[in-house]
């Protein structure tokens, strides 16, 4: 479990410069958008009530990289499976998460699909 517990702050901490956080609707999963290093990170939550009060635990990630994300500006879940990532180029990607479990891996995905937005003239 302590190997675990340092892969997760080491995946946490190498992920740089953060833009956004969000939950997943079930809140089982929280997405961090890695700005300068172009990806997010996906942590798995555990939210357990003890006599205390709510404890929190991250137990497991998945690092995530993709053609649709770039330079994040935010992003959402849509779904418990499914990520929006706005980027500050203008391009919104769609991006399903990879099947299985999270498993400290790292997975490439293309996105399901991408709207190119841009400044109205």
């Amino acid at each position: 479990m302590r190997i675990r517990i340092r892969r997760v702050r080491a995946a946490i901490a190498a992920l740089g410069r953060t833009e956004d956080v969000r939950f997943a609707p079930n809140n089982r999963l929280l997405a961090l958008a890695g700005f300068g290093r172009k990806r997010c990170l996906i942590l798995r939550i555990n939210i357990e009530a003890t006599p205390g009060g709510p404890l929190v635990s991250v137990d497991d990630f998945l690092e995530l990289t993709s053609g649709g994300i770039g330079r994040i500006h935010g992003i959402d879940f849509l779904d418990d499976e499914t990520l929006v990532v706005a980027n500050r180029n203008g391009l919104v990607a769609i991006i399903r998460l990879p099947s299985g479990e999270l498993a400290g891996r790292q997975c490439h995905v293309e996105p399901v699909a991408v709207i190119r937005g841009g400044l109205s003239s």
